[in-house]
Parts: structure tokens; C-alpha cells; sequence
């Protein structure tokens, strides 16, 4: 009973999670979009500014694109995590369908690792470009070895499906 309503809190503390980063995203694809559509709205900054307006607009696409698709893949991320706790049955937690979902985490977050590398030195050469320090796109580590311990966990779970199937047709 007691880890049945830590998975339940688990589940709804997910979904706020994911609403969050959903609202994230389409305020940023918004904002993208109008400065992108209306360029002028780029004014002076305190940091060095570009050459040209034109420059400016360019450095904003870079930088901002892999933003959203940060953004964008946390939403998936936290979309897939809703998918896998709803799919825990406690009964019978090693499914194939869990270890699948627990595979795709483990890509996922391997994935955002990747990406804010690419980001953070797609990010440093633009701020060399235009002799100025912006540090927007951060690299969370993190994602890596979380990504290796849930991958591990996923093949635990297709070890534990493939033990039960086994007992299954011996009994």
C-alpha cells in the first residue's frame, strides 16, 4: 500500500513536471517565432553587440534553435516517464513493455547529453564569432551517467521478463 501512493505522487508529480515543460517549450517557440517574424525587436544589449542586425538574427536562430530542441526533448522526456509510470503494474512490474520504455529513457537522456555538447560548442563558437561571452546552452554531465544507470536498469527488467517467461512455461 505505502509504495502503491508513493507511485501514485510519483505520477502526478510527473505529470505537473511535464505540463511545466510543455508550457516552457510553447513560450519559447512563441518568442522565437515573433523575434524571428519581427526583427525588429532586436535592440541593444549590455553584452558586445553583433555587427549588423542581420548578424544579430542569425546568432539568435543558432543559439535558440537548440534551445527548443532541448526544450522539445524534455517534453518528450518527461512525456515518456509519465507513459512508463502509468504502465507499472506492482503486481507484475517486469514487463517487456516497461523494459522497452525504460530502453527509450535511457536513449532519450543519452540524446539530450549529445545535444547540449553540440549546443555548448556550437554556442562558444558564436560567442568567438561575435567577440562576446554568452553562455546559454549549458552541458549537464549528468545526463550521461544517469542515462548509463537506466539503460542498466532496462536490461535488468528484459533479464526479469525473460526469467518470468521462462518460469511461466515451466510451471
Amino acid at each position: 500500500m505505502k509504495t502503491e501512493k508513493i507511485l501514485m505522487i510519483l505520477r502526478v508529480l510527473a505529470w505537473v513536471i511535464l505540463v511545466g515543460y510543455a508550457i516552457n517549450f510553447a513560450s519559447q517557440l512563441f518568442t522565437f517565432g515573433w523575434k524571428v517574424f519581427h526583427p525588429e525587436t532586436f535592440g541593444s544589449t549590455d553584452a558586445t553587440p553583433p555587427r549588423s542586425a542581420q548578424d544579430a538574427l542569425l546568432v539568435y536562430i543558432r543559439v535558440m534553435s537548440f534551445i527548443l530542441v532541448l526544450s522539445g526533448m524534455y517534453v518528450y522526456l518527461w512525456y515518456s516517464v509519465t507513459g512508463l509510470l502509468s504502465r507499472i503494474n506492482l503486481n507484475n512490474p517486469f514487463t517487456a513493455e516497461v523494459a522497452k520504455k525504460l530502453e527509450g529513457i535511457a536513449f532519450v537522456l543519452f540524446n539530450l547529453w549529445v545535444v547540449s555538447m553540440i549546443g555548448h560548442q556550437v554556442n562558444k563558437r558564436i560567442s568567438w564569432d561575435i567577440d562576446a561571452s554568452y553562455d546559454i546552452v549549458q552541458v549537464s554531465t549528468e545526463f550521461l551517467l544517469i542515462a548509463g544507470i537506466v539503460y542498466i536498469i532496462s536490461q535488468v527488467y528484459k533479464h526479469g521478463v525473460a526469467l518470468q517467461q521462462e518460469q511461466d512455461l515451466t510451471i
